[in-house]
Parts: structure tokens; sequence; C-alpha cells
């Protein structure tokens, strides 16, 4: 049971991690939306081809 638990807890660790990362690519403070009112969240990350988003 412990390995299990162990597993589980890296598990986490790991997605806690990958969550932190693309949030420090996204600019929260981007420009307001003209029909929305409401500010954008622009990627500030690295794109790949087609423009979309991408972490390594």
């Amino acid at each position: 049971m412990l390995l299990r638990d162990q597993l589980i807890a890296d598990a986490i660790a790991y997605i806690d991690t990958r969550i932190d990362e693309l949030w420090s690519k996204v600019n929260k403070n981007g420009p307001v939306h003209p029909a929305l009112g409401t500010p954008c969240w622009p990627w500030a990350g690295g794109t790949v081809v087609r423009g979309y988003g991408h972490l390594q």
C-alpha cells in the first residue's frame, strides 16, 4: 500500500507542477474584450506552427 500511496503523491505533485507551468504562461492582465468588457487572458508562452499554446 505504501508504494501505491507514493505513486499517487508523485502523480499529484507532477500535475501541480504542470498546472503552475501553464498558468505562468498566461497573461491575466491582457486587453479588455470590446464586446464583453472583460480582460482577455492571452497566451504568453511558446506556440506551435498554427499558433496554439505549447508546454514542453
